[in-house]
C-alpha cells in the first residue's frame, strides 16, 4: 500500500514502520503541486506580515516622539525631553512586540509537544509561521543575551529555567527546554529541540541539570542531557539521546570524554590556595562529582573554561556576591577563541579518534 503516489515500505519494527509512514506522507505532499504551492504561499504571506514589523517599530517610535515634541515643545526643556524620550519609546515598542510574539506562540501552538510531525501538515505550517515571527526580534534577543531579561522571556515562552542562569544561546521550542540552577549556556549554542529527518520533524526534550556549562558554539541535540556539574567545551556536539555524565568534561564532534582536562586556577592568595582546594574536594566528594583533591596554585591565564568558572563559583559562593559570579560567567563566553586551544583538545580525548 502507499500514501498518494509514494509506495509505503513494509517490514521492520513498529517505530521504523511509523517513521516510514510519516516519511511517505510528507513525500507524497512534497511531490504534490497543491501542497507544495500552498506551503510556499503560506511562508511568503507570513513573512510579509512579520518581517516588516521591525521597520514598523522604528517608524512608530519616530511618530510617537514627533507627537510628543509637538505637545511639549513650548515648555522649558521640552525639546531636550523629546530627544531623551526616543530611547524609552523605542525600547517600549520592542518589548510590546516581544509580548505580542509570546502571545502568538500560545495562541498558535500552545505547548510544544514531543513527538514526530511530518512536513506539510497543519503543525508544520504553524511552525514555519512562528519561525518567521521569531525573526522579528532577533536583534533584541541578541541584546538581551546573558541578562535576566532573556531568562524571563524563556519562562514566558514555556521553558523551565532555574535560578542564577546565564544564557547566551538560542532556542525555539522552549516548552521542551529544561535548565537547572546555576547553568551557563554560551554564545551561539544551539539548544533547539527539533531535528528534521527525511522531512519528519522530531521534537524531544533538552535538559541541563544544576551547574552544567555548555560553552561557545556547542550543540546539545534533542534528547540530549547534561548532568550536574558537567562541561561541554567549545564547538562540540552532544548527539541525540546522549548524556554528559555528572562532573565530567566532554568535547569534540561528536563529544567524547576529555581526560586530564586543565583544572581551574584560583583567585585566592597563594598561601590559602591549598586549604581551599581541600575544602573544594570535600564538597565535590559529598556531591559524588569526579574531582580529585589537589593544591590549586594562583596564576594568570586568559583562557577560561566554563568548568573553571563553575568551580570558582562553588569555591567562593560563601564570600562573593552573585554579581561577581555573573561577571566571571560573562567573561568566559566573550573571550577570544584560540584555534590552537581548540586543536589541542585531541590530547585530552579518551578512546579512539
Amino acid at each position: 500500500s502507499g500514501i498518494g503516489s509514494v509506495p509505503l515500505p513494509m517490514g521492520g519494527s513498529p517505530a521504523a514502520l511509523k517513521q516510514r509512514t510519516l516519511e511517505a506522507k510528507a513525500m507524497a505532499r512534497h511531490t504534490s503541486f497543491f501542497w507544495f504551492t500552498l506551503f510556499n504561499i503560506w511562508c511568503c504571506a507570513s513573512a510579509a506580515v512579520f518581517v516588516p514589523l521591525t521597520d514598523l517599530v522604528y517608524w512608530f517610535t519616530v511618530a510617537v516622539d514627533v507627537e510628543l515634541y509637538e505637545w511639549i515643545r513650548h515648555i522649558p526643556g521640552g525639546e531636550v525631553l523629546a530627544v531623551i524620550m526616543i530611547a524609552p519609546i523605542y525600547l517600549a515598542a520592542h518589548l510590546c512586540l516581544i509580548l505580542a510574539t509570546a502571545l502568538l506562540k500560545w495562541v498558535v501552538i500552545g505547548r510544544w509537544p514531543a513527538g514526530d510531525k511530518p512536513y506539510y501538515t497543519w503543525f508544520h505550517f504553524r511552525w514555519a509561521a512562528l519561525m518567521n515571527a521569531y525573526h522579528v526580534f532577533h536583534e533584541v534577543a541578541d541584546a538581551m543575551a546573558g541578562t535576566c531579561l532573556v531568562v524571563g522571556f524563556m519562562r514566558m515562552m514555556g521553558a523551565t529555567v532555574g535560578k542564577r542562569v546565564c544564557f547566551f544561546g538560542h532556542g525555539f521550542e522552549y516548552d521542551l527546554l529544561h535548565i537547572g540552577d546555576e547553568v551557563c549556556i554560551g554564545a551561539d549554542c544551539d539548544v533547539t529541540c527539533h531535528t528534521v529527518e527525511n522531512m519528519v520533524m522530531k521534537l524531544e526534550e533538552v535538559k541541563f541539570e544544576r551547574g552544567s556549562s555548555c560553552m561557545t558554539g556547542s550543540i546539545v541535540m534533542p534528547g540530549g542531557m547534561m548532568e550536574p556539574g558537567s562541561i561541554l567545551i567549545e564547538h562540540s556536539q552532544v548527539l541525540k539521546g546522549e548524556v554528559v555524565p555528572q562532573g565530567t568534561s566532554f568535547g569534540g564532534l561528536p563529544a567524547r570524554l576529555l581526560r586530564n582536562y586543565p583544572m581551574p586556577p584560583s583567585f585566592a592568595e597563594k598561601e590559602s590556595s591549598s586549604s581551599m582546594s581541600v575544602e573544594m574536594a570535600s564538597m565535590h566528594e559529598g556531591n559524588n562529582l569526579y574531582y580529585k583533591e589537589q593544591p590549586l596554585l594562583a596564576h594568570e591565564s586568559d583562557q577560561w573554561s566554563g568548568e573553571q568558572h563553575q568551580q570558582q563559583f562553588l569555591r567562593n559562593r560563601s564570600r562573593f556576591s552573585w554579581n561577581t559570579w555573573f561577571r566571571w560567567r560573562f567573561a568566559s563566553f566573550h573571550r577570544s577563541n584560540d584555534a590552537a586551544e581548540f586543536d589541542r583538545q585531541d590530547s585530552y580525548l579518551v578512546g579512539p579518534a
